[in-house]
């Protein structure tokens, strides 16, 4: 069976998506498969063809990095994009492909109809633009992406998600319950590596300090000026260190908001490549997961495993009714969690814990906790896919 990956990202980057993918493409090779990626490179100013095996293939597309802060600007470039993913595999023949989730999936969607297509929807366009404040339901813009990404799911063999919360909100949206499947995401593995455990001790963590840790994606999504705001009420404790990780589309506004409150218990840092990530959530003494209120329903942070399977006490700042948080409460005596619009209560919460002082401790495994699920899942339903095996 010869599979097309349509990869929306550079994956020569550091980025969420990055091991979820090379962990698929693995999977259906161990499987017998070949593959065909086509996939962005703004690192390079021709296209080219990469042969890494007999089989498996990549078509590496020249893209310009587009300015992250004009939504219009980024979404011409992947239009751009789509038309040269079809004129690179114009010639090839495919048996099912892959397509991640992206806010052109649409049009990508229309130039592989003839294709059997597993949709991979990590996030949940437009309705994310919505609950970020980006967008509203009533604008013309708004009715014109939920048309196309609704296009998306109808054409698709079969439309896959990662939560049951997300799995509800597609059913909202008119996907058939039969097309729908939840293939949770899993965790960036390494071996343990003392060195890289060093590193991020020394550049994270204060010694005799009690480390409350956000480590990922500063945007619109996430929330992360509650828990800047939080660290103005846990300047009561003087032996608690807030530190966050990251970069993004607001960092500089979380960046004056503790200059504006004079946050001496405060810090920022840059993120590190993704081998460190396992370090970070091992060796805090909490680690904060933030979302934007409704975000839950669309999305799921890609650190959400991780940060599970770390053994350390973990506050997710989402609704009461995210299942997927709720799962883990049950499971898990170090899930908390917090409104994500209350600093004032997340910083209670934090003081708890370090009250508390629960110690790290081995804990279920987060996919068994949710569904014992792993790359494998998606080379079946690949297969499923290409023998029409779908509703």
């Amino acid at each position: 069976m010869r599979i097309l990956f349509v990869i929306a990202i550079d994956r020569s980057q550091n980025g969420p998506s990055v091991h979820l993918l090379a962990d698929m493409i693995e999977a259906v090779k161990r499987r017998g498969h070949s593959v065909v990626t086509v996939e962005k490179r703004f690192s390079i100013t021709e296209d080219r063809v990469e042969q890494i095996d007999e089989r498996e293939t990549h078509y590496l597309l020249a893209c310009r990095e587009p300015e992250k802060r004009s939504y219009a600007k980024r979404y011409l470039a992947d239009l751009r994009y789509v038309r040269q993913c079809k004129v690179a595999v114009r010639k090839e023949k495919f048996d099912v492909a892959f397509l991640q989730s992206c806010t052109h999936a649409g049009f990508q969607m229309a130039w592989l109809k003839h294709v059997p297509t597993l949709f991979n929807v990590q996030d949940i366009f437009p309705l994310d633009a919505y609950y970020e404040g980006i967008l509203s339901k009533k604008s013309p813009v708004y009715r014109v992406f939920a048309a196309l990404q609704a296009y998306g799911y109808r054409k698709a063999a079969k439309v896959v998600t990662i939560s049951e919360d997300m799995k509800a909100t597609l059913r909202e949206l008119g996907v058939p319950e039969q097309k729908l499947a939840v293939v949770h995401n899993w965790q960036y593995q390494t071996e343990p590596n003392g060195d890289d455990r060093e590193t991020v001790c020394k550049a994270f963590y204060q010694n005799g300090k009690f480390n409350v840790v956000y480590a990922g994606n500063i945007g619109m999504a996430q929330s992360v000026e509650t828990l800047v705001r939080a660290a103005a009420y846990l300047r009561q404790d003087p032996q608690i260190a807030v530190t966050i990780i990251g970069g993004g589309a607001k960092r500089k506004a979380c960046e004056a908001i503790a200059e504006e409150l004079k946050l001496d218990n405060l810090r920022f840092a840059d993120m590190l490549p993704q081998r460190y990530s396992r370090y970070l959530y091992e060796n805090g003494d909490v680690n904060i997961v933030t979302l934007t209120k409704g975000i839950s329903r669309t999305s799921l942070p890609s650190k959400t495993a991780a940060c599970y399977s770390a053994g350390r006490p973990v506050i997710y700042c989402v609704e009461q009714d995210c299942r997927t948080v709720q799962t883990m409460m049950r499971a898990n005596p170090l899930i908390y969690r917090c409104d994500p619009d209350d600093p004032q209560a997340l910083a209670k919460t934090i003081l708890k814990i370090k009250a508390e002082a629960p110690k790290a401790q081995n804990v279920p495994n987060y996919r068994d906790v949710l569904m014992p699920q792993s790359p494998e899942d998606y080379a079946m339903l690949l297969e499923q896919c290409a023998r029409r095996d779908v509703p």
